[in-house]
């Protein structure tokens, strides 16, 4: 069984690798209203990612709001970051 460790991180918005899937729900109206929001009260729910191996990083939760701050041309982003972690071997 895995475990999961998490934490806040400030990382690169280039780094971030989009989610086709969830872009798929993800329509003009959705991004209207994401750009506006975050450029009147910033980044609400930070985005949930998971670190990869080769150093970037796949989104799990907010492709909209990746979607927008990549429009906005925002280097970093804060985001919790998912690790998964072996759990220890029953003895």
């Amino acid at each position: 069984m895995d475990i999961s460790r998490s934490k806040l991180e400030e990382i690169p918005v280039k780094a971030i690798q989009g989610n086709n899937v969830l872009a798929i729900s993800v329509g003009n109206r959705e991004m209207e209203r994401s750009e506006k929001a975050i450029r009147e009260y910033g980044l609400i729910h930070p985005l949930v990612v998971r670190r990869c191996d080769d150093g970037h990083y796949h989104i799990i939760a907010g492709e909209c709001e990746r979607m927008v701050i990549t429009q906005m041309r925002q280097s970093t982003v804060r985001a919790v970051v998912m690790e998964c972690l072996e759990a220890p071997e029953a003895t």
